[in-house]
Order: structure tokens, then C-alpha cells, then sequence
């Protein structure tokens, strides 16, 4: 049976919640650990900790209690939809798989600071005309996005959203904003200038701010 077209079908099918940076999401696995039991923080109290938790050298600060162990792996259903299209700009910290499940298409816009070179891909089902059904994203690359209604694809506009599964390692914790505007603003005159544009479009509104003045005194 084909996706439901419509998100309200999908949440409850999947048993989505809102995702605070926008959309939907459920955690589908992590290693270890009951998927949602941890609240998208490292289970530090997971099951065989020497196979399910790896050391991710540098994470420390990320913590209060500065342990840099995380979880192996985690997978998460994330679900962007046409009245929240957007993916907020973030740094990958480790690497991220992007699987295309269905729906309509998403763009990504994936910045790499120490080359200056800035790529787009589109997670989508029209492979003929270079869509990918994965897009993998290495750690510490930048990326951004949001969704394409697109009338010439494959899967009609019918669709509400695009489902799109991740899988992450070491697995994903969260991170509190304040430390992701220091280590943002610290590092933004790295960037090549054309990036400007994704970081007023793709950026929290406080990160906006930060970062146009921040370029406005180069």
C-alpha cells in the first residue's frame, strides 16, 4: 500500500510527533536503548554499553558531565511537509545517511568550510533526473534544505510532505542552541560568501542576526 497523501494519515500511522526544528519525527533506533526512552539525549544507561556505546573524541562539551560516549547508531522517521518546509541550518557533527522513503522531493545544500565548495542534492524518487535515494553527509559539513513541489516529478503534488529516514553515527544528542550560536558565529568567516543567502533563509532568526552583522564587518 502506497504512502497516505495526507500528513494527519501519516503522523498517526507512524506515530509522528512534532519536531522542534520543524516537521515531524519519531526515533525508530537506538543502539542499546528502547527508541524515544532516552528524549534524544546519549543512553548512557543503554544495554551492553562496551558493544552499544562508542568514545566520539571532542563531544565532551557538548555534555555538563563532559562524557564523550554515544550511542553506536540512531534512526529517526523525519518528515518535513509543505507548511513546515524547511531544514534549519546545522553542522553535522557526525555522519548523517538520508534515505528517500516517499512523498514529494527535498533539496539539500551541503557546505564543506574547509574547501569552500557548496553542493546541492535533491532526495527524491526521479533517479533519471538526478534525484538520490540516499544523500550521505559527512561530519563537520554544513547543510540546510527544504522541500520541492515539484509537478514534473513522478509522485504527484497530491503529497502533504516527503518521508525521509536518517540514520546517524555515533549517534545523535541533541545539543543546547547557545553552544550551536557560539561555535556558529566563531566559524561563520570561514565561509564562502555566496552562503550568506542560505544562512538568512535556513537560520533561526537569532542566528540571522548574529551572522548578517558578523559579515557585514568583513
Amino acid at each position: 500500500m502506497p504512502l497516505p497523501p495526507k500528513i494527519s494519515d501519516l503522523t498517526s500511522a507512524l506515530q509522528l510527533i512534532p519536531h522542534p526544528e520543524g516537521g515531524f519525527f519519531v526515533e525508530t533506533y537506538r543502539s542499546g536503548c528502547d527508541p524515544m526512552s532516552t528524549k534524544g539525549q546519549t543512553g548512557l544507561g543503554c544495554t551492553e554499553p562496551n558493544i552499544n556505546l562508542v568514545h566520539a573524541n571532542g563531544r565532551g562539551n557538548n555534555r555538563q558531565d563532559g562524557d564523550v560516549r554515544r550511542n553506536c547508531l540512531t534512526s529517526i522517521y523525519w518528515v518535513p511537509t509543505i507548511a513546515s518546509p524547511k531544514l534549519l541550518l546545522a553542522k553535522n557533527h557526525s555522519d548523517h545517511i538520508h534515505y528517500y522513503h516517499g512523498g514529494l522531493s527535498f533539496k539539500y545544500y551541503i557546505y564543506n568550510p574547509d574547501t569552500g565548495v557548496m553542493v546541492e542534492e535533491i532526495l527524491g524518487p526521479d533517479i533519471h533526473r538526478g534525484h538520490k535515494l540516499q544523500v550521505c553527509v559527512a561530519g563537520g559539513l554544513w547543510k540546510c534544505g527544504h522541500l520541492i513541489e515539484d509537478k514534473d516529478c513522478v509522485n504527484n503534488e497530491s503529497y502533504e510532505y516527503t518521508c525521509i529516514g536518517e540514520a546517524v553515527a555515533p549517534g545523535k544528542a541533541i545539543v543546547y542552541n547557545y553552544l550551536c550560536l557560539t561555535y556558529f558565529v566563531d566559524i561563520t568567516y570561514t565561509f564562502h560568501h555566496s552562503f550568506i543567502y542560505y544562512i538568512a533563509v535556513y537560520s533561526t532568526p537569532v542566528l540571522t542576526i548574529y551572522n548578517i552583522i558578523y559579515f557585514l564587518r568583513l
